[in-house]
């Protein structure tokens, strides 16, 4: 026989188990901060601005815009290329102290551009917004300095450095924790279904007739607290009435077994001397 499940009895299972969501949710919140502020390392990042320009004719149309725009992907090839990132790693190690390898520097690096301009940027990231700063920057001289000779371009212009910036642009705090609280409460949800699922107590009568096959004779209701508290007070006042009149009949059963004793003892006589 196949169980359906009404709209109303799943908000049922959910009010049933608002604690265990409740909890759940801020537990996922919990990790979450626990994750962004203490264990994963901010990055941040660092950028120079360039603009390459390539040899003009006398007359310029609209496929010599088109085809400096798409030369920007070769420019981000070559940016990243080993030739650039080896002379990179050569300049960093010698006037910054720095000996990150190759594959790093290729790691931290990416350049973006803007839509449908000749104007791109030299992105940094890392973990250290000096060193980023200090990347961005050689990086931008070197391609400006290889890029004339391997390239036919007129002109490369740097038109903004790099500078450190102090604040992280990764991990972001209000993100992650907004992911970790819906996912506190997905996973709240999903437990409220599967600890319903499991539980096999019986919860109607129609689960007695319908599934078990069984006929019901009777139902015993469930007392209410008020009902509770005034049988326990019955119970309490009689026994209090009845403990006093046992005490009564002991006494008054002392008192008479005193009573007998004091008629059955009779004084002795005094007998007269003769004379």
């Amino acid at each position: 026989m196949e169980e359906t499940i009404s709209l109303q009895e799943l908000i049922g299972v959910l009010k049933k188990r608002i604690g265990l969501i409740i909890v759940s949710m801020f537990l996922g919140l919990g990790v979450a901060g626990v994750l962004t502020y203490f264990v994963i390392t901010p990055k941040y990042s660092s950028q120079a601005q360039l603009i390459v320009r390539l040899p003009q004719n006398e007359t310029t149309n609209v496929n010599d815009i088109n085809g400096n725009l798409q030369m920007i992907n070769t420019y981000k090839d070559l940016i990243k290329s080993d030739t650039v990132m080896t002379e990179v790693q050569r300049r960093m190690k010698a006037q910054h102290q720095n000996d990150l390898s190759v594959e790093a520097l290729k790691d931290s690096v990416s350049v973006n551009q803007s839509q449908n301009s000749q104007m791109f940027s030299i992105v940094s990231k890392l973990t250290d917004p000096l060193v980023a700063q200090n990347i961005a920057n050689q990086t931008a001289l070197v391609f400006q300095e290889q890029a004339k000779d391997m390239l036919n371009v007129d002109k490369i212009t740097i038109i903004s450095e790099a500078t450190a910036n102090l604040k992280p642009v990764s991990p972001n705090d209000k993100i992650n924790l907004i992911i970790g609280l819906a996912l506190g409460i997905l996973l709240g949800v999903m437990a409220s279904f599967v600890l319903e699922l499991f539980d096999k107590t019986i919860k109607d009568d129609s689960f007695v007739e319908e599934e078990l096959g069984f006929t019901i004779l009777g139902v015993v209701p469930n007392m209410t607290a008020k009902e509770l508290n005034a049988k326990i007070v019955r119970n309490s006042s009689s026994m209090g009435a009845s403990q006093t009149n046992s005490f009564a009949k002991e006494e008054a059963r002392t008192i008479q077994n005193e009573e007998n004793n004091s008629n059955n003892s009779t004084p002795a006589r005094r007998s007269r001397p003769r004379v």
